[in-house]
């Protein structure tokens, strides 16, 4: 994913890696000044069946009623209710 709206260097050509891509390495190349350009390669993934998290389609979860399986559409996002923050421990008082 491109990032150059959220980058410090807007003039880059920068992008996100996401988890779950697998890369392969097809050229390095010594630019000088501590500095190494890396041409990358998408590869098929060694673990195919990981759902990537860039899929659009919503996710579906499977219900099994007796032995027969059947799809369900995934909970809407209205009925989902956010867990609400832990609330911070108490300073630890310090024992002479």
């Amino acid at each position: 994913r491109e990032i150059r709206k959220h980058s410090f260097y807007p003039n880059e050509e920068e992008i996100l890696l996401l988890p779950g891509r697998e890369l392969q390495v097809v050229a390095l190349l010594d630019m000088g000044h501590q500095v190494t350009m890396i041409q990358l390669k998408e590869t098929v993934p060694q673990f195919p069946n990981i759902v990537a998290i860039t899929a659009s389609s919503p996710s579906a979860t499977i219900s099994k009623t007796n032995t027969t399986a059947t799809p369900k559409a995934a909970a809407s996002s209205s009925s989902v209710v956010p867990k609400s923050a832990p609330q911070p421990k108490p300073p630890v008082k310090q024992v002479k």
